[in-house]
């Protein structure tokens, strides 16, 4: 048996696919239809590129990335020329608390890229302070000690009262406290009576001044509650008067409407109907409460020809809402207000007064007779005839009203007439 040795050379380069072999390698089973091939994998990072993660001419590093804050800044800022250090203006993510581009201390960002640690006080405003003026005073523009730390500006409502700027500050925003804190307060004053919030707790009412007579009595009243009917203060344009008592039936009600006066004359003023017309009976009415010593001004409840004369109109007193009492001792309630005057009583529609007008100026009574008064019960011209030619003849007729102490029904002003010939008495009433 003949041994044969044939002779294997290889060369750099030799071992190549031949034409029409497969690629990758495999080997040919004889059946082309078997053959496999494997694709190779895509690559989206251009060769030659930074973020290819091959280490290119120009480049310092390539870490396979298009990240910035890593050890090779590889995107659009670093460009992957340089590793990352500190000092290069990127914050690399986990290795830096800060970079700022720069090796300087002090400014924020130390050398070593850690956050320059902020110093209240020193005059420096630096990172997590939103002020600095050099001291550790609280009570200035940039409160500075303890509490303060720098950091914020002096502002109403931080709690810090700040000399020369701020009275108080209870460190919050609210109007209605001790410290009025608001947008409108702004911790300018220590709350009180008269400074226009309301202080809970302490005032039931603050309408910024200090008048006694408005809606919130905030003089002598304090503000201690709302204008109220019996607080002993006159609202103006609300009470006529107010005698901070119980009493109905004084001066002033317990509605806070001023009493009135009224009263039948102790005599006739004249021997006939002549009583120098509507005004002359006016001032016979006001000689006799004056000479009384009642106060205010008087009116003869008496209706001339015109009918405008008549007392509804004359007393202007239609919106009077407090009591028409006579003068006794103790008086004696003859009406609440005008309405309650010239309409039926509601306890007893038959009646019109609570009690008859029988007392004179000087409040004695019984006094039985008659009055002239041509006027019904509503205040208006009674007749328009019957008038002792407007009061200014003895001659003709009159028409008159019951005085009797049991006259509460309309015959107090509505009865019959009189010859003006003779005398006969007057009503008078306080309008004013």
């Amino acid at each position: 048996m003949r041994l044969v040795i044939i002779p294997l050379l290889f060369a750099a380069g030799c071992l190549r696919p031949q034409s029409g072999s497969d690629d990758g390698g495999q080997t040919s089973t004889g059946d082309s239809s078997t053959s496999e091939t494997s694709e190779p994998t895509a690559t989206t990072v251009e060769p030659g590129s930074c973020g290819d993660g091959a280490q290119d001419p120009g480049e310092a590093c390539d870490d396979g990335n298009d990240v910035d804050e890593d050890g090779c800044p590889s995107g659009a800022q670093g460009q992957c020329k340089m590793v990352g250090k500190c000092g290069d203006g990127i914050v690399w993510a986990g290795a830096e608390a800060c970079d700022d581009g720069n090796m300087d201390g002090g400014d924020g960002c130390e050398a070593d890229c850690t956050v320059t640690s902020a110093e209240c006080g020193n005059g420096v405003m630096e990172p997590g302070e939103g002020c600095d003026d050099g001291n550790d005073v609280e009570e200035d523009a940039c409160p500075s000690g303890a509490a303060g730390q720098c950091k914020a500006a002096a502002s109403c409502g931080d709690g810090f009262v700040w000399t020369g700027m701020e009275a108080c500050d209870d460190g919050n925003a609210d109007e209605t406290d001790a410290c009025p804190s608001g947008d409108a307060g702004q911790c300018l004053a220590d709350a009180s009576c008269g400074d226009g919030f309301t202080w809970a707790g302490m005032e039931g009412c603050d309408d910024g001044n200090m008048d006694d007579t408005d809606a919130c009595p905030s003089g002598v009243g304090a503000c201690v509650e709302a204008a109220k009917c019996g607080d002993g203060y006159v609202e103006m344009g609300g009470e006529d008067c107010d005698d901070k008592n119980s009493q109905d039936l004084d001066a002033c009600n317990n509605a806070c409407a001023s009493s009135r006066w009224v009263f039948v004359t102790s005599g006739s003023p004249v021997d006939s109907g002549n009583l120098g017309g509507i005004a002359g009976a006016d001032g016979y009415c006001q000689t006799f409460a004056t000479d009384a010593g009642l106060p205010g001004t008087y009116k003869a409840w008496l209706t001339g020809a015109d009918p405008a004369t008549a007392p509804a109109t004359r007393f202007a007193s239609t919106e009077f809402k407090g009591w028409y009492l006579l003068p006794s001792d103790p008086p004696t309630p003859v009406a609440l207000g005008w309405a309650d005057l010239t309409s039926p009583n509601q306890d007893i529609p038959a009646n019109y007064l609570q009690n008859a007008i029988s007392a004179d100026e000087l409040g004695m009574s019984p006094i039985n007779g008659f009055a002239w008064t041509n006027t019904k019960t509503d205040g208006t011209q009674l007749s328009a005839t019957e008038h002792c030619a407007d009061w200014s003849a003895d001659s003709g007729n009159g028409r008159s009203g019951k005085v009797s102490t049991n006259a509460t029904d309309p015959s107090w002003t509505e009865n019959a007439a009189f010859d003006c010939s003779v005398g006969l008495r007057l009503y008078c009433f306080q309008v004013e």
